[in-house]
């Protein structure tokens, strides 16, 4: 054993470094390297007006700032008049940590509501979604048409600017800050999805027996080497990967101290990211920030399909932008929902049957923002 590879492990273990922090966190300690605005990675996040683009342009922009599993932006668009095709791109997969493609199809939802928003936005009177058949997504990802009528000449949407600011934040949450019940009514009212359903859990004995799931699908998460391994395949090092190739998680997003950054850029590996140290330290921030949220929700589908899952998908996004419109963050976790014994544990506390399908549970609470994500140019997405 080398003293390189004790000096890591030393390092990992004592910050208590983990790959959720790295991935968000708050935005604040360091100030190292922080993110350039103006470079073409993040340029997407300033467009809240047109900027000379194109309406199908522009709608597919903000459908981009959606969020999606590890940041892999698995979505193709395809603008024709009157009518702009998605598609989902499952060349950016997440392997063994998403076989069934029901995160990327949850992916897919935000981004197309992010695309409703700003199309009504746009003056739009009559913007609808038009689904294609299971089928069809598991053959070539297609999975419908957004269909644009009758515009005026002036639009607006309450949620449009939260597409600007919308952020995954996976820190502690401020336990000392309640989340009102008028704010889980409106999300509440809001759901006009066909089939989707919001389970939140409130008290606190209903918040234990969640945190006591979500720690037990992580480890069951992290002794699954090969579902750990394809999802680290998106994590960055170094920033210059990071913004050359737009896309994955990355440190640069959290409030890691300057050190932990200065590790990454400079010492860290790819060997480093797969030890059992760091599957330890991940364990590690389930364990801490699990406990330090205040609201706790559960997105589920009467019906299993990837129609609801993009259904499903749809409320996750109502859930981020009206979270971010109020100051609060969002963190969906996978795990509790993605390994068969947790989720079965989850199924008992919400009574949901077995037709149904559990999609997305997601920690909720008041959070500061973070540097934002990179994002894939125009060029690569449009078809």
């Amino acid at each position: 054993m080398t003293n390189k590879t004790i000096s890591r492990r030393r390092f990992l273990k004592y910050t208590g470094l983990t790959l959720g922090g790295m991935a968000a966190g708050t935005y604040g300690v360091s100030t190292l390297n922080r993110a350039d605005y103006s470079d073409p990675a993040y340029t997407y996040w300033r467009h809240k007006v047109q900027s000379g683009m194109s309406d199908n342009e522009y709608i597919v922009m903000c459908g981009t700032l959606a969020p999606s599993p590890h940041n892999t932006q698995p979505w193709k668009f395809k603008p024709e008049p009157g009518v702009i095709k998605i598609f989902a791109d499952k060349s950016r997969s997440l392997g063994a940590a998403d076989p069934d493609f029901k995160l990327m199809a949850q992916g897919m939802g935000c981004a197309l509501e992010n695309m409703k928003i700003a199309a009504l936005k746009l003056g739009y009177k009559n913007v609808t979604f038009h689904p294609e058949a299971d089928s069809r997504f598991q053959k070539d990802g297609y999975c419908g048409a957004l269909k644009l009528n009758t515009k005026s000449s002036s639009g607006n949407h309450s949620l449009h600017d939260s597409i600007f600011i919308r952020q995954t934040i996976r820190s502690s949450y401020n336990m000392a800050h309640a989340i009102p019940d008028d704010f889980i009514m409106a999300l509440s009212n809001e759901n006009n999805l066909p089939d989707i359903h919001i389970k939140w859990f409130k008290s606190p004995g209903e918040r234990a027996k969640v945190v006591s799931i979500t720690k037990e699908a992580i480890r069951l998460f992290i002794d699954n080497d090969s579902m750990y391994r394809d999802g680290m395949k998106w994590f960055r090092l170094k920033r210059d990967e990071w913004e050359t190739k737009r896309d994955g998680i990355s440190i640069f997003t959290s409030n890691a101290p300057f050190y932990i950054k200065h590790w990454f850029e400079w010492v860290a590996s790819r060997q480093d990211l797969n030890s059992d140290t760091m599957k330890e330290s991940e364990v590690g921030y389930i364990d801490h920030v699990a406990p330090l949220t205040p609201l706790w929700g559960l997105i589920y589908s009467d019906v299993k399909s990837y129609n609801n899952r993009i259904y499903g998908g749809q409320m996750l996004e109502k859930v981020y932008l009206r979270a971010a419109k109020n100051g609060y963050g969002v963190c969906p976790l996978s795990q509790p929902t993605d390994m068969k014994h947790t989720d079965d544990k989850l199924r008992e506390l919400t009574e949901v049957g077995q037709k149904g399908e559990l999609l997305t549970l997601f920690r909720l609470g008041k959070a500061d923002m973070l540097e934002k994500s990179v994002r894939l140019d125009l060029s690569k997405v449009i078809i």
